[in-house]
C-alpha cells in the first residue's frame, strides 16, 4: 500500500508540472501587444493595428496586419504624397523654371518626338486671372534664356503643370491642373498606393476583431473597391484631355472614399463607442473635410500679406483641395498608425483529466 501511494503521487506529481508547464506556455503566447488599465481596476488588451500577429486563441485576440516597419514606411508614404501635393506650386517652379525643363529638348537623330518639353505659344495660353501671358516676367525670362517665343507649358507639357497663372478658369489653380503631366500623375497615385493598400489592411483587421454585420461589410467593400476603380478613371482622365471623365470620376471617388469612412463610425459604435479611438480619428478627418471653407478663409487672412492678395487668391480652391483630400486618404493611414481597438479577453480553461489505475503491489 506504501509503495502504491508512493507511486500514485510520483504519477500525479508529474502530470501537475506537465499541467503547469502547458498553461504557462499558453499565456505565454498568448500575451496581449498592449494593456489598457481601465477604471475598475481589470487590464484589458487592446488591438494595435500595426503590432505583429499574436496568438488569438487564448486571451483575447490580438489582430494585426504589419509588422512596425511596415506600418511606419506605410505611413511615411502618405507624408511624402502630402509634402508633394501641398508643395505643387514650389514644385511646378522648381522643376520647369528653376531646373530649365520647360526649356528641356529629347535631342536624338534615331528617334523621336525631338520637341521641347514646353512649347506652346503665348496666344494659346490664357490665365484665368485675366493677365496676359506673354506679359509676365517669368515668361519674359524664359524667352531670354531659351531664345524661343513658344515657352508655355500647355495641356500635358512641363515636369508639373504649368505654375505662372491660373489655368481652371474661376477656380484658379487646382490640385488636377497641377498634376496634369504624366510625372505629376505618377507621383500623385504613386506616392499615394501605400495608402490605399493601408485601407484595404484596416479594414480586413477591424471586420475581423469587431465583428460588424455582413451587411456592413460588403458596404465597406464594394465603397473601397468603387474608389479604386474611380480613383483610377480620375488619374487616366486629365482635367485638360478627358474633362468629361474626370470631374464625375472626381466626385464619386470622394463620395465612396467617405462612405468607406464612415463605415468605420458605424462599427466602432457598434463595437461600442468607447472601446476604441477610431470614432476619434474618423470624425477628426471628417471636421477636417467639412471645415475646409473656412479653413481656407483663414489661409487667406494669414498670408494674404505674406504672399499677396492675389496669390492666396488664386490659390484659395487648390487648398481648399489640399485640406479635402489629405482628410479623406488620411483615415486608412492615420488608423494603421494610431488606431486601437479594446479586446475582451475570454479566457480558455484547459482541464487536464487522468484515469487512475490502481497500482498492484507485486
Amino acid at each position: 500500500q506504501v509503495c502504491s501511494s508512493r507511486s500514485e503521487s510520483h504519477v500525479l506529481g508529474r502530470v501537475l508540472r506537465l499541467s503547469r508547464a502547458t498553461m504557462g506556455a499558453v499565456c505565454s503566447r498568448s500575451k496581449p501587444a498592449v494593456m489598457l488599465q481601465s477604471s475598475d481596476a481589470h487590464s484589458f488588451p487592446m488591438t494595435d493595428f500595426g503590432s505583429r500577429p499574436m496568438v488569438t486563441s487564448q486571451v483575447g485576440r490580438s489582430m494585426s496586419l504589419a509588422t512596425p516597419m511596415h506600418r511606419y514606411v506605410l505611413f511615411a508614404s502618405y507624408l511624402l504624397w502630402l509634402v508633394f501635393m501641398w508643395l505643387l506650386p514650389f514644385w511646378s517652379t522648381y522643376f520647369n523654371n528653376n531646373l530649365q525643363y520647360f526649356n528641356h529638348q529629347w535631342a536624338d537623330n534615331r528617334t523621336g518626338p525631338n520637341n521641347f518639353l514646353c512649347m506652346t505659344p503665348s496666344d494659346q495660353m490664357r490665365c484665368a486671372d485675366g493677365t496676359n501671358f506673354e506679359d509676365l516676367p517669368i515668361v519674359q525670362w524664359r524667352r531670354n534664356v531659351s531664345g524661343r517665343l513658344d515657352v508655355g507649358c500647355g495641356c500635358g507639357q512641363g515636369i508639373i503643370g504649368e505654375g505662372s497663372c491660373p489655368q481652371d478658369g474661376p477656380l484658379g489653380f487646382t490640385v488636377s491642373s497641377y498634376i496634369s503631366t504624366v510625372p505629376a500623375t505618377g507621383a500623385f497615385v504613386g506616392l499615394l498606393t501605400p495608402s490605399v493598400q493601408s485601407m484595404w489592411l484596416v479594414m480586413s483587421v477591424v471586420h475581423e476583431v469587431a465583428g460588424p454585420s455582413e451587411c456592413v461589410k460588403q458596404i465597406q467593400w464594394w465603397s473601397l473597391l468603387l474608389f479604386q476603380v474611380a480613383f483610377g478613371l480620375f488619374a487616366i482622365g486629365d482635367d485638360c484631355i478627358f474633362i468629361g471623365l474626370h470631374l464625375p470620376m472626381a466626385c464619386l471617388f470622394a463620395v465612396a472614399l467617405w462612405i468607406y469612412n464612415l463605415m468605420y463610425v458605424c462599427i466602432a459604435y457598434g463595437y461600442g463607442p468607447f472601446k476604441s479611438d477610431v470614432i476619434l480619428i474618423v470624425m477628426i478627418q471628417a471636421a477636417i473635410t467639412l471645415g475646409s471653407t473656412s479653413l481656407t478663409s483663414a489661409w487667406m487672412h494669414i498670408f494674404g500679406p505674406i504672399f499677396g492678395v492675389a496669390y492666396v487668391t488664386n490659390h484659395g480652391f487648390f487648398v481648399s483641395e489640399c485640406l479635402m483630400l489629405s482628410a479623406c486618404f488620411g483615415v486608412g493611414p492615420v488608423l494603421l498608425m494610431f488606431g486601437k481597438l479594446d479586446v475582451t479577453p475570454s479566457y480558455t480553461v484547459l482541464a487536464l483529466t487522468t484515469e487512475a489505475h490502481p497500482l498492484r503491489a507485486p
